[in-house]
C-alpha cells in the first residue's frame, strides 16, 4: 500500500510542470478523492505522507527539501514528464479532473480580477495551461485570456506590458499543432482569434515566416464567415508583414483585400485606415 501511495504522489506530480506548492498539493488531494489518482492519498496521516516523501527522497525520485520552502515538492523534469504521460494513458479521467482543480485554484489564486504586471498575472498563464490540459480550451481561453490577461480590446498583456513572448508560449496551449491548427472543441471565431493573436505574436517577437500561416489561416476563417472587418485588418496586416519580408506582389495583393473587405464592412473608420497601407 506505502509503495502505490508513492505512485499516487509521483502521477499527482505528473500534472504540473514547475515544482508543486502545498497550496496546489493540497487542492488536489482534497475530497472528494480523484479516482485513479488519490484515492490512496486521502487516507494517509501526515506522519504516513512524510514517511512516503522520505522514502522517495531516499530513492531520489523527488528532490531533496528546499529549506527556504520545505513544502513545496519537486522532482526531475524527465520524471513528471514520465509520470504524466502514464496517468493520461491509464487513467484519463483522473488526469482531466486533476487538471481541472489546478485550473480552478489558479484563475483564483490572483488577488485582482485583472492583475497589473507580469508577476501578478503569472497565475493566470497557469491557470490556462492546465484548464487545456483539462480539456477547457474555450473557457480557458475566454474567461482568462480573453478577458483577464488580454483585458478584451485593450490587448493587455501586449500592448501595455510588452509580455509577447509569454503570450505567445500562454496561446501555444490552445494548439494541437503548432501554429496551424487550434485546439478542435473551440468555436471556429475563437479559433480564428487564436490564429490571429499568435500570428501577431509571432511578428512582434521577429519570428516574421512563421507569422504568416497563423494570420493566412485566421483571414480564411473570418472570410467564410463573412466578418468583413477582421478579414480586413488581418489582410491588411498580412500585407505589412509580407512587405517587411520583401514581398512586394503579396504585399500588394493582400492590401487590396484588406480594402475590399473593408468595403463590405461599411466601417468608415476602417474603409480609411486601410487605404493608408494599401
Amino acid at each position: 500500500e506505502s509503495n502505490k501511495a508513492e505512485l499516487d504522489i509521483l502521477n499527482l506530480l505528473g500534472l504540473f510542470d514547475r515544482p508543486a506548492a502545498k497550496e496546489a498539493v493540497d487542492v488536489l488531494k482534497k475530497e472528494p478523492a480523484i479516482k485513479g489518482l488519490t484515492d490512496r492519498l486521502q487516507n494517509l496521516s501526515n506522519k504516513d505522507w512524510q514517511l512516503t516523501l522520505n522514502h522517495l527522497r531516499e530513492l531520489r525520485l523527488i528532490a531533496e527539501k528546499d529549506d527556504h520552502d520545505p513544502d513545496t515538492l519537486d522532482c526531475h523534469p524527465l520524471i513528471r514528464e514520465h509520470f504524466g504521460e502514464k496517468l493520461e494513458q491509464q487513467s484519463p479521467d483522473g488526469w482531466k479532473e486533476g487538471h481541472a482543480r489546478l485550473y480552478e485554484y489558479y484563475k483564483n489564486k490572483p488577488k485582482k480580477e485583472l492583475p497589473d504586471t507580469l508577476e501578478e498575472m503569472e497565475p493566470l498563464f497557469t491557470a490556462v495551461m492546465h484548464g487545456c490540459l483539462a480539456g477547457r480550451h474555450q473557457e480557458s481561453l475566454f474567461d482568462v485570456y480573453w478577458k483577464r490577461i488580454k483585458r478584451a480590446d485593450e490587448h493587455y498583456s501586449t500592448a501595455k506590458l510588452g509580455a509577447y513572448g509569454e503570450d505567445l508560449a500562454c496561446l501555444s496551449n490552445f494548439f494541437e499543432s503548432l501554429w496551424d491548427k487550434p485546439a478542435s472543441g473551440m468555436r471556429k471565431d475563437f479559433q480564428a482569434g487564436t490564429l490571429s493573436w499568435a500570428g501577431q505574436s509571432l511578428r512582434a517577437v521577429g519570428r516574421l515566416y512563421e507569422a504568416a500561416q497563423p494570420i493566412e489561416a485566421s483571414l480564411e476563417i473570418a472570410k467564410s464567415n463573412k466578418n468583413w472587418r477582421p478579414a480586413s485588418m488581418r489582410a491588411n496586416n498580412l500585407s505589412e508583414l509580407y512587405l517587411t519580408l520583401g514581398n512586394v506582389t503579396s504585399a500588394q495583393k493582400y492590401g487590396e483585400q484588406s480594402v475590399a473587405f473593408a468595403d463590405h464592412s461599411e466601417d468608415g473608420s476602417q474603409m480609411e485606415t486601410i487605404r493608408t497601407t494599401h
